[in-house]
């Protein structure tokens, strides 16, 4: 089997042009696309926004989708409201602390990762030579809403579950994906046929043909096309990461660390992460086969962030020479969901079991076309929640 195992890291970093994207559809004023809330200064402690001056009137989340509104503290008790503003920038949330305090609700196997900034984006070197231009420059994103992160990857017998139910729950057409409080928006969009079937290939690593075997079916689901992984997301009232989030939840929210689990690089013993030094390490074992939450790192309370299965984000991939002050990554001190006419594929984080040790790093980045996923056994994913 090792000999046919044909789709490494290498093979991800390759992106050529080809359409991708057509899942979900994307709509937007024109101002970059940020993390989707309002006020940098917002308190959690039902006073005003504090560090921005502390006026009532300055931006918070506060509607899922409408107009810009604000969050007032009404009659000296506390209670904070939505109260609407002449202005048609889209939000995304609610007045809720932003804080993982007593008020946030992380369901089973969720972990609430609060608003914050951090630096995204990296040094020379980070992720390996041939990744280190397109994780520069270093750049500020602010995320002003919490979120609920799955603590672990989309396992065999999750996915195989809504696959395989007949009727298949699937997103209704125009069904909100995403919302950013600079304007951007996504929306699910039916592919014009079928959703492509997971890939069953075993030379290429696929998992998906265990979902019979009790034994294995624990294991993450691979060999699944962006479309598909969003659909299943959406089910369950979540969605993918963008790659910022999954950036920000990596590096530790605001600690920037160069892996998950710190400073220093895995090494073969499989403790650390899932990469190509441990699987080549193994005998007559896959280690990517292993249930999921046992494949070593975890950040900020999730695990595998870096190695065994690279991760789907919602986010296209830059087209070469893209400049930095357009929409696309880096994108400023925003969230860079890329403009829906990228070609390149999606943005995949985190490296695999065919990763070296630079390509595990926080910071890493590569491409992958949702046509060509059902080979991909090195790409799985993991849903999101928005706190709304």
């Amino acid at each position: 089997m090792r000999d046919s195992l044909r789709l490494g890291w290498a093979a991800v970093l390759v992106v050529g042009a080809a359409a991708c994207g057509d899942g979900f559809s994307s709509a937007s004023d024109g101002g970059a696309g940020d993390d989707g809330g309002g006020g940098d200064g917002a308190r959690t402690d039902g006073s005003d926004a504090g560090d921005d001056g502390g006026a009532d009137s300055a931006a918070e989340p506060c509607s899922p989708e409408g107009a810009t509104r604000y969050c007032k503290t009404g009659n000296g008790d506390g209670v904070r409201t939505c109260v609407k503003q002449p202005d048609s920038t889209l939000v995304f949330g609610r007045c809720i602390s932003l804080a993982c305090d007593s008020t946030a609700t992380p369901m089973a196997n969720e972990v609430c990762v609060p608003a914050g900034s951090f630096t995204m984006g990296g040094l020379d070197g980070d992720g390996g030579a041939p990744n280190a231009p397109i994780t520069q420059p270093a750049h500020m994103v602010t995320f002003r809403h919490r979120i609920y992160f799955e603590k672990f990857e989309v396992s065999v017998a999750e996915f195989a579950a809504w696959w395989n139910k007949s009727p298949r729950p699937m997103p209704a057409n125009d069904t909100l994906v995403y919302a950013a409080g600079g304007g951007a928006l996504r929306r699910w969009k039916a592919p014009s046929g079928a959703l492509p079937d997971p890939g069953t290939d075993p030379g290429a690593g696929c998992t998906f043909p265990l979902a019979s075997d009790m034994t294995k079916s624990a294991a993450s689901i691979n060999c699944v096309g962006v479309e598909a992984a969003l659909a299943y997301c959406m089910s369950i009232g979540k969605r993918l990461p963008t790659e910022a989030e999954w950036e920000y939840v990596a590096q530790g929210v605001t600690t920037g660390r160069q892996f998950p689990w710190g400073d220093m690089a895995p090494d073969s013993s499989c403790t650390q992460a899932i990469d190509k030094d441990c699987y080549l390490a193994q005998t007559n074992n896959y280690p990517w086969l292993r249930p999921v939450g046992t494949a070593g790192n975890t950040a900020s309370g999730v695990n595998a962030l870096a190695g065994n299965m690279a991760e789907w984000t919602l986010d296209f991939f830059p087209p070469q020479g893209c400049a930095v002050t357009s929409r696309c990554f880096p994108a400023g001190a925003s969230d860079p969901l890329a403009d829906a006419d990228n070609t390149t594929g999606f943005v995949v984080r985190g490296g695999s079991w065919a990763s070296t040790p630079d390509e595990v790093r926080t910071r890493a980045r590569a491409a992958f076309k949702s046509s060509q996923a059902a080979t991909a056994g090195t790409i799985g994913f993991r849903c999101v929640r928005d706190d709304r």
